[in-house]
């Protein structure tokens, strides 16, 4: 027979130890098929990141590939080589800034070099490529606003002309056609050049090779061509616990009209990447063998405290067995026999007492249950109240989340309008692009941008959701603020009954540019703080550009009269010339004039007489002229016109006019206290393409006016000399 502590001991012992070596036998096998498992996902993720990485990047050079397109320099570079070196900044800096690309070159519309930057002109010239790109453009494959994709190998090119060495000798061209009209849309665009960048695939592969760790390699292949691979990869591909994970990689962005395609694969040895996971197995090993001790150690003590008891009443039973009744001194004490019995006839009164007692006890309880029921009830209140009150703050977290999603949406808005707002040409397309951004904010509101007239801009007006009614009042009412200073303005209008807020435009002197206008009841001070930010934003644009067109308009325009400079001059004359090398058939004419003593009336009447001459010269010969010609003053006495449609007989009908002009006009001088009246006269010369080609058409002009002057100041002092003979006569 068991002793019943013996048997307890090796239950406790059974119950403890076996199952814990069980699970750890379990654990273990699971953790071989995990680190087996959580390699190839590793190795998949890395290459999942790989590629999402190199798509961004890419994406990212396409973008500003697309944006640099539009670069004005690069076309004027094509025009004139004067603007070459602004060309080589704007290629220089585009460089610098995309770490992609390691050359870039600008072509004309013959695919003939005109700039380039960190490029092998001899290379690509002599490259395979060229012949691929004329090819291209020769099909049509070019097309407007699209880049197309070149693979190439030559090292002379992806090398930039210098001795480095890396994984690989191919590169990818990008080819984008130039055009001189970026803005115009619905028009048809003659192509003026192209801008080719080169990504050597060392660039690519650097990419790559960040996401790698250590003993890893990778290859990029296409088809069955090797493009790139690490120095390791052969070497990791005969190993026996090589493993290995493929993805396809998409060089490609929306901008492209093509893609290439390559294949990824990454290569591994198992025991380098499961060094870590074979440290962490061991101490998982090590654990579970401290575990299984303490759970043997745990099931001896376990034993041994619960056999102590049983081991006290076992040994007080071989001593009752042994006829030894004497109360033991242990904790446990036994009566005789004889004790037990009378202990059972008295059992009953015990038993009658108890069921009083269980009475008692049963009327607590029925006192400690309506207790308990009162207590639900207050607790189900109390639940109702934290429900009502989570309610309340989820709520609050909700309305505030979505406060923070409105501010995150508004300030990526307010950056994507200072960086669009940048392109804008005039007021009016920052009028149409703000007021789209505003609209898709803030779609319940009724909205009006208003921008005051300036002198280089006309006044604009945009509304949406305002009625047409209302419309004429509000700018009506703003209108009457040009002029003025901000801080003389009111902060809101009331119109009809109707309620206007106003977020005025402003300049850093405080001057009246325009206004944000927004129709509302009540507008809470979150939504006034975006519309002023967005006010700011547009204000600052508005006159930056205003600033600039002063300067521009400064730059080329005379100080005295008014009219446009020689620097203009030489600028129209260029656009002439060239619009004349285009179209043939479109004529134009110059004409010289210069203005007939001027020199006698500063000398006899003042500088001031003089510059009452030239003005008066130049408010006769615009009156005279037709509203699509052009008058300029060169300096001094000398002025010019360029005349549109300028053909031989349309000069002389010009020339005509202008002769006719002649001793009708006059201003008023002073001499010794006298006022009398000086006659302009001028000496006129011109030349028409028609006739002679554009090079030679200033010098024609100016060598007849030259002789028209001549022959005024022969006939001037001949009737002097006819005047002196009569008087001494």
């Amino acid at each position: 027979m068991f002793k019943v502590r013996s048997l307890l001991a090796l239950v406790i012992v059974v119950v403890t130890v076996i199952p814990s070596a069980s699970i750890s036998y379990l654990l273990l096998q699971q953790q071989y098929k995990a680190n087996d498992a959580s390699l190839q996902k590793s190795l998949d993720r890395a290459l999942d990141n790989t590629v999402q990485d190199m798509d961004f990047k890419f994406s990212i050079f396409s973008t500003n590939f697309n944006l640099f397109s539009r670069e004005r320099f690069l076309i004027q570079a094509l025009d004139s080589f004067l603007f070459s070196s602004h060309a080589f900044t704007a290629m220089k800096d585009f460089v610098e800034q995309t770490p992609l690309v390691s050359s870039i070159y600008l072509l004309d519309r013959e695919l003939l070099i005109v700039e380039e930057f960190q490029g092998s002109i001899a290379g690509l010239e002599d490259s395979e490529l060229m012949k691929r790109l004329q090819r291209a453009v020769e099909e049509g494959h070019v097309k407007d606003g699209r880049q197309l994709l070149f693979q190439f190998r030559d090292p002379r090119m992806t090398n930039t002309g210098k001795n480095e060495s890396g994984p690989s000798e191919y590169g990818i061209a990008v080819l984008m056609p130039l055009y001189l009209h970026v803005l115009q849309e619905g028009v048809t665009r003659e192509v003026e050049g192209y801008i080719l960048s080169v990504i050597p695939f060392n660039q690519v592969y650097g990419v790559i090779n960040n996401h790698l760790q250590e003993g890893e390699a990778l290859e990029i292949i296409q088809g069955q061509r090797p493009i790139a691979a690490s120095p390791q990869a052969d070497e990791l591909r005969k190993q026996h616990d090589h493993q290995m994970a493929i993805k396809n990689l998409e060089i490609g962005a929306n901008l492209t009209e093509n893609a290439l395609n390559y294949t990824l694969f990454l290569h591994v040895k198992r025991s380098t990447r499961l060094a870590q996971l074979a440290e962490a197995q061991q101490t998982l090993t090590g654990s579970i063998i401290v575990a299984l001790v303490i759970s043997m150690l745990i099931a001896y003590l376990l034993a041994r405290l619960i056999g102590r008891p049983f081991n006290l009443l076992s040994s007080v039973l071989e001593q009752y067995k042994a006829g030894n009744y004497v109360a033991p001194t242990q904790r446990f004490r036994f009566m005789e026999f004889e004790q037990v019995r009378q202990l059972i006839a008295g059992m009953g009164d015990t038993i009658t007492r108890q069921l009083r007692t269980l009475q008692d006890k049963n009327r607590e309880l029925l006192h400690l249950g309506e207790l308990k029921d009162d207590y639900l009830s207050k607790l189900t209140s109390l639940n109702e109240q934290l429900e009502q009150r989570v309610d309340e703050k989820t709520k609050e977290l909700r309305v505030s989340l979505s406060r923070e999603e409105r501010s995150k949406r508004f300030m990526q808005s307010l950056l994507k309008l200072s960086i669009e707002l940048q392109q804008c040409e005039n007021n009016m397309e920052v009028t149409e692009l703000s007021l789209q951004l505003l609209c898709e904010l803030f779609p319940d509101e009724k909205l009006a941008l208003y921008f005051a007239p300036s002198r280089y801009q006309n006044a604009f007006f945009v509304t949406e959701g305002i009625k047409s009614t209302e419309q004429l009042n509000v700018r009506d009412e703003l209108e009457q603020f040009t002029s003025r200073k901000i801080s003389e303005l009111p902060k809101t209008i009331d119109l009809h009954h109707e309620h206007f807020y106003l977020f005025h435009l402003g300049s850093v002197s405080n001057q009246f540019l325009g206004a944000l206008v927004v129709q509302s009841g009540q507008l809470d001070n979150e939504h006034q703080n975006n519309f002023r930010l967005f006010a700011k934003q547009i204000s600052a644009i508005v006159e930056n550009r205003q600033l600039t067109d002063e300067l521009e308009v400064m730059a080329r325009t005379d100080e005295l009269t008014g009219l446009p400079n020689r620097k203009a001059f030489e600028e129209a004359v260029e656009e002439f010339r060239v619009i004349h090398e285009r179209y043939p058939e479109r004529h134009y004419g110059l004409f010289v004039v210069d203005a007939n003593g001027l020199k006698l009336a500063n000398d006899r009447y003042g500088h001031q007489a003089g510059d009452g001459l030239l003005k008066e010269l130049g408010e006769l010969m615009l009156n005279t002229c037709r509203k699509s010609d052009s008058v300029y003053r060169l300096g001094g006495d000398e002025f010019a016109l360029l005349v549109q449609e300028g053909t031989l007989k349309g000069c002389e009908l010009l020339m005509d006019r202008l002769v006719q002009e002649q001793g009708r006009h006059a201003i008023e001088v002073t001499e010794e206290g006298k006022r009398s009246e000086y006659v302009i006269s001028f000496s006129i010369g011109f030349a028409s393409t028609e006739e002679f080609p554009p090079n030679r058409l200033f010098k024609i002009a100016d060598e007849r006016m030259y002789d028209q002057k001549q022959t005024y100041y022969r006939m001037k002092n001949l009737s002097r000399q006819r005047s002196e003979s009569n008087n001494d006569s």
